[in-house]
C-alpha cells in the first residue's frame, strides 16, 4: 500500500493567498500549485511564491513533492556562488557530489561520480544551459529531477522520453542574493509551539580567494581555488559538516555529525568507500576545530590544505598541528552553520 502513496497526490486545502507581516514590511505568497505531498506522503502541501521563478517543464509520477522544491532550492544556494560551468546531486536537502570545470557533461559526470550510490534517485542541478551531451550524461542513471535555468530544444525532447523524469526551469543562480551588502531574504521556521524563528539568510563574505586569510604555510594557486570552491559547497551541507575537494570536484561530503572530529572522519570514510585517493586535496569546515585530533587525522589521509572560519581557543595548537604535517591553513573568517 505505501508503494502506491508515493506515487499518488494527496489532496490539500491550503489557502490560495499568504501574507506574512513583518514589522511594517509585508510579504504576499501566491499559490503556485499543489504538491504531491509533503516531506512524508501523509503530508499534504502546496508551493508559494511571491512571483513565479520555477517552473515545472515535465511534471511525472504524480507531480512535484515537498523534497523536490527543497533541494531545487539548497542546491541554488550553492550553485549561486559558482561563476564556472558547475553541477551537482542533491539528495535530501545535501549534495552528494558537486563538481565545476569547463564542460558540462564532464562537470555533471564528476559530481555524479563522488559518490554514485547516493546520486541514484536524486535531484540534478546545473547553473547553464543543458545541452545535449549533458543531457545524455543524466540519463546514464536514474534521477528524480533534472533542473537548469534554460534546456536546449534539442536536449528537453531526449529528456521527455523518461516518463516519470520532472524536469525544472529555475532561475540562474548567479542572480540570487549570495554576498554581504546583497538585499537578502528573511528564513522563517515555524515551531511546534506555534511560535517563530525569524533570521536573515546566509550571505557570505569571502568573494573571492583574496579574502581568504592565510594562517599557516602558503596554499598554492590551484590549492586556493580548490579552497574556495570547497568554502562555496559547504556553506549548503547541513551541519556539522565537511566537504574534501580536489581539482574541481568534491571526493567526498560530510554532513550531519554532531562532533567536529566525527564529520572529519566520516568525511575521510566516505571518500575511501568510493574509491578516492585523498592525496594533496583540501578540505573545508563549517566550524572551527576545537582540537588538534581533526588534523590528525587529516594529515594521515594525505590532505594537504585546509580553509575553516577560525575562533577557537585552540586556534594555535590547531596551527602548530597544522605546522608538524605541512599542512597550510587558511580562514574564511565566517561560519557556514545550516541546520535547515
Amino acid at each position: 500500500m505505501l508503494k502506491t502513496t508515493y506515487r499518488t497526490a494527496r489532496a490539500e486545502s491550503l489557502p490560495e493567498q499568504i501574507e506574512i507581516k513583518i514589522g511594517q514590511q509585508s510579504l504576499v505568497l501566491h499559490k503556485q500549485g499543489s504538491l504531491r505531498y509533503g516531506e512524508n506522503p501523509h503530508q499534504s502541501a502546496a508551493h508559494y511564491a511571491a512571483q513565479p521563478g520555477l517552473d515545472w517543464v515535465k511534471d511525472g509520477k504524480g507531480g512535484s513533492s515537498w523534497t523536490n522544491l527543497a533541494d531545487l532550492d539548497q542546491a541554488s544556494k550553492i550553485l549561486r556562488f559558482l561563476e564556472r560551468p558547475a553541477a551537482l546531486v542533491m539528495k535530501h536537502l545535501n549534495p552528494s557530489g558537486v563538481a565545476q570545470g569547463h564542460s558540462l557533461p564532464d562537470v555533471y559526470r564528476a559530481a555524479r561520480d563522488c559518490d554514485p550510490r547516493a546520486a541514484f534517485g536524486g535531484v540534478a542541478v546545473v547553473n547553464r544551459l543543458l545541452d545535449v551531451p549533458t543531457a545524455e550524461a543524466m540519463l546514464e542513471g536514474f534521477l528524480e529531477v533534472v533542473a537548469a535555468p534554460e534546456f536546449s530544444p534539442q536536449a528537453l525532447e531526449l529528456l521527455h522520453t523518461k516518463k516519470d523524469l520532472r524536469l525544472a526551469k529555475i532561475q540562474p543562480p548567479q542572480n540570487l542574493p549570495r554576498f554581504l551588502g546583497d538585499a537578502g531574504q528573511l528564513e522563517l521556521r515555524i515551531l511546534a509551539d506555534g511560535g517563530c524563528l525569524v533570521q536573515e539568510g546566509f550571505l557570505s563574505r569571502v568573494r573571492g580567494s583574496a579574502e581568504l586569510e592565510t594562517k599557516v604555510g602558503q596554499p598554492t594557486p590551484e590549492q586556493l581555488e580548490d579552497l574556495l570552491f570547497a568554502w562555496y559547497v559547504t556553506t549548503g551541507v547541513r551541519s556539522n559538516g565537511v566537504v574534501i575537494v580536489r581539482d574541481g570536484r568534491t571526493l567526498a561530503v560530510g554532513t550531519g555529525q554532531q562532533e567536529r572530529v566525527g564529520a572529519v572522519e566520516q568525511a575521510i570514510q566516505k571518500a575511501g568507500e568510493k574509491g578516492h585517493q585523498l592525496e594533496g586535496a583540501v578540505l573545508a569546515s563549517d566550524g572551527f576545530f576545537p582540537f588538534r585530533d581533526s588534523i590528525d587525522r587529516i594529515a594521515a589521509a594525505g590532505i594537504q590544505a585546509v580553509v575553516q572560519p577560525g575562533g577557537s581557543v585552540k586556534d594555535e595548537e590547531v596551527f602548530q598541528a597544522c605546522r608538524e604535517h605541512g599542512i597550510a591553513m587558511v580562514f574564511s573568517g565566517e561560519r557556514c552553520f545550516g541546520h535547515f
